[in-house]
């Protein structure tokens, strides 16, 4: 019997959950090794409803380590940083591991293109990541705090019953 081939696929983000998926469902007999930075696939595209309120956060992240226990018992989760990729030993590296493997996956994701406009990094509020989109939200419900208050002073000062 052949030794059971080794797949990494190196970040859990669109890419790389959709690889896992689709992988699953075929009977390979391979083990599957999941690494990312974060324990948690974040789902950018959805984070709109989650500012506006129509959704709560668990609509927007998938947990990694759960999603592969789901799929297949030879998919695995680790939550580490890849600090060093040897291709000429087939071999990944981080802070406390190494693994070897027979077929690598990159999908590490993309970073935002900002363009020479001078101000633009300064003043955009992106949502690239939880933390950011949790931040914006609470600043967003801050200002309707505030307008809510506003409003109702104006309309008392006015002497208009409220």
């Amino acid at each position: 019997m052949a030794d059971m081939k080794k797949v990494v696929v190196i970040g859990g983000g669109y890419a790389g959950v959709s690889f896992i998926r689709q992988f699953s469902k075929f009977d390979v007999d391979a083990e599957v090794y999941l690494i990312d930075q974060n324990p948690y696939q974040y789902l950018q595209p959805e984070v709109y409803s989650f500012i506006a309120n129509e959704s709560i956060i668990s609509d927007i992240i998938i947990d990694l380590s759960t999603l592969c226990k789901g799929l297949r018992k030879n998919i695995h989760f680790f939550k580490e940083k890849v600090e060093y990729i040897d291709p000429e030993r087939n071999e990944i590296y981080g802070d406390r591991f190494s693994l070897k493997y027979d077929y690598l996956i990159v999908s590490a994701g993309s970073r935002t293109f900002f363009p020479p406009i001078e101000g633009l990094r300064e003043h955009a509020s992106g949502v690239k990541t939880l933390d950011r989109s949790l931040d914006f939200k609470q600043k967003f419900e801050r200002k309707i705090l505030q307008k809510i208050k506003e409003e109702g002073k104006v309309l008392y000062s006015e002497g208009k019953s409220v």
